[in-house]
């Protein structure tokens, strides 16, 4: 395993040695086993401030009660979309982490697959490590 600490560790987490890292000139960055038809994880940080002071009882509207090990909400779905003529899923996770008294980070984590692989061992075991991978990853609260 490999750490990636994504934009001096604004978000640490651990992939395997042998994915692939791209980072992008927006910020945003990319993950994948250099297979084809490998899904490919995404990583993307939006910083803002907040029209109220941040408290710990603040949670997305539709959080699912699930909470990362830094007790940021957690909050899941899955999206079918379409790319060309291909069908996709889209998993996406997002944190919500109090930056300062009135600023907040939002990182979103997305893995998109073909929708024909849903179902396939291979990919529900990627998608359990890729949940737990971001359950466990360190998420600071550092202006940085």
């Amino acid at each position: 395993m490999k750490l990636i600490k994504y934009n001096k560790g604004i978000v640490s987490f651990k992939l395997p040695i042998n994915w692939k890292e791209e980072y992008y000139d927006d910020g945003d960055a990319a993950f994948y086993r250099d297979d084809v038809d490998s899904g490919t994880l995404r990583l993307s940080v939006q910083s803002s401030e907040a029209k109220e002071e941040y408290n710990e009882s603040i949670e997305l509207s539709s959080a699912s009660g699930i909470y990362v090990e830094d007790g940021f909400s957690l909050k899941e779905e899955v999206k079918l979309t379409n790319e060309g003529d291909q069908d996709l899923l889209v998993y996406s996770w997002t944190i919500i982490v109090p930056i300062n008294s009135k600023g907040r980070r939002t990182i979103l984590f997305s893995y998109t697959i073909p929708a024909s692989k849903e179902g396939e061992a291979e990919i529900g075991l990627e998608l359990n490590f890729i949940r737990n991978t971001i359950l466990k990853a360190s998420y600071s609260k550092e202006d940085n």
